[in-house]
Formats: structure tokens, sequence, C-alpha cells
């Protein structure tokens, strides 16, 4: 119920970014087009069964409608936009711990980042500051979402040392132990 809960969601929130991007007298059509394209996409299988899939889905386009949303094409920036941009990143970072490539998500912000600090020289400074510092904490929360589910695999498998020596995981060794390359590597 969930996994189709979140997949009719993330269908809206896929329709809603498309009429956010395209502007015009076909962005209706294109947004519908695309939502419904989203039903019926090859990894449908997997968006419609108990997996992470359609959850990442639902938490990925919403942050990115969020991201879009957080701008102004006037040239000026709000506390409004800077507060949607922070969400964004949150959910970007929310939807990195269920998929693990969602870290990716952060070279938008990266990208916003560059594109602020180049705004210096041209605009005020303390809206500027302002809208680099919450492109910092999404950022962040997406970095965040990377790291805390390995660093919760790693006390349980590698950290607890109530566990017999033999019980402990291979990558516990590794230089950077990684849960995700681990399961990668072994199950797939």
């Amino acid at each position: 119920i969930l996994s189709h809960a979140a997949h009719g969601l993330s269908v809206i929130a896929l329709y809603s970014l498309a009429r956010a991007v395209f502007h015009g007298a076909q962005s209706e059509v294109f947004a519908f087009v695309t939502a419904c394209l989203h039903v019926f996409s090859p990894a449908g299988l997997f968006l419609s069964a108990p997996y992470g899939e359609s959850t990442f889905a639902l938490l990925s386009f919403s942050g990115y409608l969020l991201f879009v949303k957080s701008f102004n094409f006037n040239g000026q920036v709000t506390i409004d936009q800077d507060i949607l941009i922070a969400t964004s990143g949150f959910i970007l970072g929310s939807a990195t711990t269920v998929r693990n490539n969602g870290l990716l998500n952060g070279l938008l912000f990266l990208e916003e980042a560059i594109r602020t600090i180049c705004s210096l020289k041209t605009g005020p400074v303390l809206p500027v500051l302002r809208r680099l510092t919450a492109t910092g904490i999404g950022g962040l929360c997406i970095a965040m979402g990377f790291l805390f589910p390995q660093v919760i695999a790693f006390q349980d498998f590698c950290g607890n040392h109530n566990l017999d020596i033999q019980l402990q995981r291979i990558w516990c060794k590794d230089r950077l132990p990684s849960v995700y390359g681990f399961v990668q590597g072994h199950y797939w």
C-alpha cells in the first residue's frame, strides 16, 4: 500500500515539477505526458513493489520541485526562497537515506553554491550570504542522508565489541568502510 501511495504521489510531484520548469502553451500537455510516461516506465514493476524505488522517486521529485520553486527569476532572493532550498536539501537528504545514489543530488547544491558565490560581485551581500548558507545547509542534509545509514551500520556491525569477531563483516576493516559498497559487491 505504501509503495503504491508513494508511486501515485510521485506522479503528482513529477507533474508539478514539469509545470514549474516548463512554461508556455504546451506546458500542461507536456507535464501530463511526462507523468503518464512515469506511470508506464520500465521501472514500473519496482515502483509498485514493496521496495524503496517509489519512496525515492517521491522524495526526489518533491525535493526537485522545492529546489525549482526556490528561484525567483527577477533577481531578488527572499527568505522564503532560502527556506525552500534548505527544505529541498532536507527532502533530498531523506531520499539519499533510501537510495545512496541520491548523493548525486548534491551536485545541484554545489552548482547553486558556485552560482551564488559568483553573484557576490554584482548583488547585495546579505541576501547572497543568506542564500549561500541555505544552500550549504541543503547540501549538508544530503551528505548526512548518505552518512547516517553508514554510521548506523558501522556501529551495529563493526563498532559493537560484544559481537564475536567472526560475526563482524569484512568491510569493517576497509580503509573507508562502506556498507553500500559491500552490499553492492556481495549481493548484486
